[in-house]
């Protein structure tokens, strides 16, 4: 297989997983929630976030392609397992409503306001990642410049913990994207102003996605394609809120067929992601190597 299909295939299966992730992560939330519910939901997530957290340990051996794929992984369990299921723990222990985005219109479970109300401990670590100079993330670096704050350019031959970076990145992304459209509903509502905002938001993701279609380093492909698929997910995801579209990876029993097809398209990706990284060299030192 030639390295430009081999770059093509694991570019598209990381687009697939990560725009997938949402929906399969949702399904197995309701599942949890309303199928099991109770104390044992939260074990159950107790035990699905730190099984998350043993996937970034891993990873932290693995070179930078499997290193990328345990961190996304571990980082979407993490918050599947902890994040969702703490916020939604604390909603029911202070009988706090669900978040209505528009009148008569309820995100589902109780966690809703609690997200919407962390903007400020959000903000934290962006702040903290924007003022490390170990940072490569483009948007980070792009405010840091535009702010003339930057702390200076990244250390060279630095070896870095890019299954934990990953990981936080992933969690950081998720959590950021939740609080940027809880308070948009928050502010403008269900208007016209809503679409306007809607709009400018899917042409900077069909940008970013044709970005991602022409990286042609694969481990940067791998990761890149994390937050596009995450950011690109919004295109269904805002549409359904408001019934627009049939959001069956919120009721996956009632729609047992359509749920099912996107968790196995889901495990497929990453079956091929595995099988992209399987040949990796696991490294002793903790660091990584570019796979270029």
């Amino acid at each position: 297989m030639s390295r430009s299909v081999d770059r093509r295939i694991l570019v598209v299966a990381a687009l697939v997983a990560a725009f997938l992730c949402t929906p399969v992560g949702t399904g197995l939330w309701s599942l949890n929630h309303y199928q099991v519910g109770g104390g044992a939901q939260y074990w159950l997530a107790a035990v699905w976030g730190a099984l998350g957290v043993v996937l970034v340990a891993l990873g932290l051996r693995a070179d930078e392609l499997r290193a990328g794929l345990l961190g996304f992984l571990g980082g979407w369990m993490v918050w599947g397992g902890w994040f969702q299921f703490g916020f939604q723990g604390f909603a029911e222990l202070l009988a706090v409503p669900p978040f209505e985005i528009a009148p008569g219109v309820a995100l589902p479970g109780s966690n809703g306001l609690l997200v919407a109300s962390a903007p400020a401990l959000l903000a934290l670590l962006l702040l903290y990642g924007m003022l490390n100079r170990e940072t490569r993330c483009a948007f980070m670096r792009f405010v840091m410049r535009q702010s003339r704050l930057s702390p200076g350019q990244p250390s060279t031959g630095l070896r870095r913990p890019v299954a934990r970076v990953v990981a936080m990145e992933t969690l950081v992304i998720i959590w950021a994207l939740n609080v940027l459209w809880l308070l948009v509903y928050w502010v403008v509502g269900f208007g016209a102003l809503l679409w306007v905002i809607f709009g400018a938001y899917a042409l900077w993701a069909l940008y970013l996605v044709s970005r991602q279609l022409r990286i042609s380093r694969p481990a940067y492909a791998l990761r890149y394609g994390i937050p596009v698929g995450l950011i690109a997910w919004i295109l269904i995801e805002l549409p359904a809120q408001f019934g627009l579209l049939p959001a069956f990876w919120q009721r996956p029993l009632e729609w047992p067929l359509s749920a099912l097809g996107v968790a196995l398209l889901f495990g497929a990706a990453l079956i091929v992601l595995a099988w992209r990284t399987g040949a990796s060299r696991v490294v002793a030192s903790g660091g990584v190597q570019s796979t270029g």
